[in-house]
């Protein structure tokens, strides 16, 4: 949904623009890390777009494996499937390879596992699989701590979990034009998950981008934090008669943004409803009514008038979140490709996003501490 994009893009988006990453954070490989890369038994299944590993030029097979040293850190054996010609947009210029490989980890994973090289031998693109206590000391430790925080409870046996290990590219949004346009830099992700259970899930990157989150059945969490949800639904607009179905207990860290939060929904994929609880405060910080938005509309989005908005959205946030917006200022958040965010602020109090329908209509509120913080 349009909706849950634009969120994701409020909440991530920093993690696109180059100037506001941090230094990334690496994990050198050791040097006596062994990375062995040999090519799979049998035939091709499309020898005349494929190759072997093996008849690559010897200057890219050394990038390609002085490349995935770097990259999962550890020794591991990959054994390759095929090696698959990469071609632009028009078909006609060779860009490079994508080589995917068998699981000879024994990852178990989900994910897939594979490399896309250009015609240099660099790494464009990569997920490759491996088991958990694979992974180097750190990032373990890293990744059991977060799922930890999350619930104490949880099976954290390191033979249980795999590891999905990501490298992107990096964009940044062109001022003039609002495209999202390619860095030239890298970064790198790593993904946890159980081998079984599909309700967990820990993610750790370079740039310091953090995120743990565990699935429950509604009926699992505590009753307070239900009544909560409930009790905000039957304030906010007619959701009242939703039914929660979902329990996602969420956290993220990422520069100055901390989320720790019990974030419940319906089963309605196109018009849901989304409620956030803090873990620890136990208040409703963010409710959303995902509604059908476009870019399209941005001229009515800019044509709207900042102190009707206010007025639309106070008795709103006063009822919803107990917040008062008398002394507030408002400004219209004009980053992104649509435009109907509107940040409410005042000095040593917390920070209230809104978001409103081409009808000038209020379908989402959240809300964070003066320290960034929605817990």
């Amino acid at each position: 949904m349009k909706s849950f994009k634009i969120l994701l893009l409020s909440l991530c988006s920093a993690a696109l623009v180059a100037a506001s990453v941090p230094t990334p954070t690496t994990y050198a490989a050791k040097e006596s890390t062994q990375v062995t890369i040999s090519d799979k038994k049998g035939e091709l299944k499309s020898p005349e777009y494929q190759i072997r590993f093996s008849e690559l030029d010897k200057k890219t097979q050394e990038t390609v494996q002085k490349q995935i040293k770097e990259l999962v850190g550890t020794d591991i054996d990959l054994e390759v499937d095929s090696v698959t010609k990469r071609k632009d947009l028009d078909g006609k210029k060779m860009i490079g390879w994508a080589i995917e490989f068998t699981d000879t980890e024994k990852a178990n994973s989900r994910n897939g596992n594979s490399i896309v090289i250009n015609n240099k031998g660099e790494i464009t693109g990569a997920n490759i699989a491996i088991p958990l206590e694979k992974l180097d000391d750190a990032r373990q430790k890293k990744l059991m701590t977060m799922l930890s925080d999350v619930d104490s409870s949880l099976d954290t046996a390191k033979n249980n979990f795999y590891v999905g290990i990501d490298k992107m590219p990096t964009y940044y949004e062109d001022k003039k034009t609002g495209e999202l346009k390619p860095t030239g830099q890298y970064d790198t992700r790593v993904t946890m998950r159980h081998r079984e259970k599909r309700n967990m899930e820990v993610t750790i990157s370079d740039d310091g981008f953090q995120l743990a989150k565990v699935t429950y059945p509604i009926e699992q969490i505590d009753s307070s934090v239900l009544q909560t949800a409930k009790t905000a639904l039957q304030n906010f607009s007619d959701s009242g008669s939703r039914s929660l179905s979902t329990a996602l207990r969420y956290k993220q860290i990422f520069l100055n943004f901390n989320r720790n939060v019990w974030k419940l929904t319906d089963n309605d994929k196109k018009h849901g409803v989304s409620v956030e609880v803090g873990a620890k405060t136990g208040k409703l910080t963010s409710i959303e009514v995902n509604t059908d938005i476009s870019a399209k509309d941005n001229k009515a989005y800019d044509n709207m008038k900042l102190n009707k908005i206010k007025e639309t959205v106070a008795p709103i946030a006063q009822k919803v979140m107990g917040i008062d917006l008398k002394g507030y200022e408002v400004k219209q958040n004009k980053e992104y490709d649509i435009r109907n965010q509107f940040i409410f602020t005042k000095k040593g109090s917390p920070t209230l996003s809104a978001r409103v329908d081409v009808k000038g209509k209020c379908y989402s509120l959240a809300v964070t501490s003066v320290d960034g913080k929605a817990e």
